[in-house]
């Protein structure tokens, strides 16, 4: 491979499972790591329409029009994972979007964060012990 330019190298097959490995530069030595290890730099957004169970590194658009919604937080998230929802259909005022914590804290609260205005985003972080709002 060392030879290979990138442009030269078959595509990979997707999904990618996450244990694949690839190289990269780290303190100026070439190192690899799995596919799992590397934060997702750009997300494709999910469009929802109903309840649904949301993913580390989630874009999620919640289209509320049919009705609230509520999405359901990974009980063991790890430390720095990000998560995206927005109201896409502007109708979170009448039909909210609930973030169910599954355990978990917010902001210092026990209680779900909701998107309860239209178009509202919200973007939130795990910090190791809590879940935060983060710009």
């Amino acid at each position: 491979m060392s030879d290979e330019k990138i442009s030269q190298l078959p595509d990979a097959t997707l999904p990618l499972s996450g244990s694949e490995l690839v190289p990269l530069v780290q303190g100026g030595a070439n190192v690899k790591t799995a596919v799992s290890n590397v934060r997702q730099v750009v997300a494709t957004p999910t469009i929802e329409t109903s309840s649904f169970s949301a993913a580390a590194g989630g874009i999620y658009h919640c289209q509320t029009s049919a009705g609230a919604m509520t999405a359901t937080l990974n009980a063991s998230p790890s430390q720095w994972d990000e998560i995206v929802f927005v109201d896409t259909s502007g109708n979170a005022n009448t039909n909210p979007v609930t973030i169910a914590l599954n355990g978990n804290n917010y902001q210092g609260g026990s209680s779900n964060p909701t998107l309860s205005l239209p178009y509202e985003m919200l973007k939130i972080q795990f910090n190791g012990s809590q879940w935060v709002q983060v710009p």
